[in-house]
């Protein structure tokens, strides 16, 4: 027993150190592990543009319909106006025409 630890050990050190010398296998193995890897970041970082993009553009719409809406709003403001000054100036016209006929 005391003989098969050293023994053990001895083998299992030999299979380590027949590890650092790679095979074309596991060579090619590395070698898509990486592209796979860099195809990853890659994928990542056109989805990461692709939301900016996006969230740039939602921003530049809401920003232009809230200027339609706000120029809207003006509009109809100024007709609202403009039709209130109308009645006033028909009021008036009104009155001065049933105060000369008396």
């Amino acid at each position: 027993m005391r003989l098969a630890i050293p023994v053990m050990t001895a083998a299992a050190l030999l299979v380590f150190a027949g590890c650092d010398n790679q095979g074309p296998a596991e060579k090619a193995g590395e070698k898509i592990d990486q592209a796979v890897d860099t195809a990853g970041e890659k994928a990542e970082d056109m989805a990461d543009k692709t939301k900016d993009t996006m969230d740039d553009m939602a921003d530049k719409t809401q920003d232009t319909m809230d200027d339609m809406a706000d120029k809207t709003q003006d509009a109809m403001d100024d007709m609202a106006d403009k039709a209130d000054n109308t009645m006033e100036d028909a009021k008036d016209a009104v009155e001065d025409a049933t105060d000369d006929s008396n």
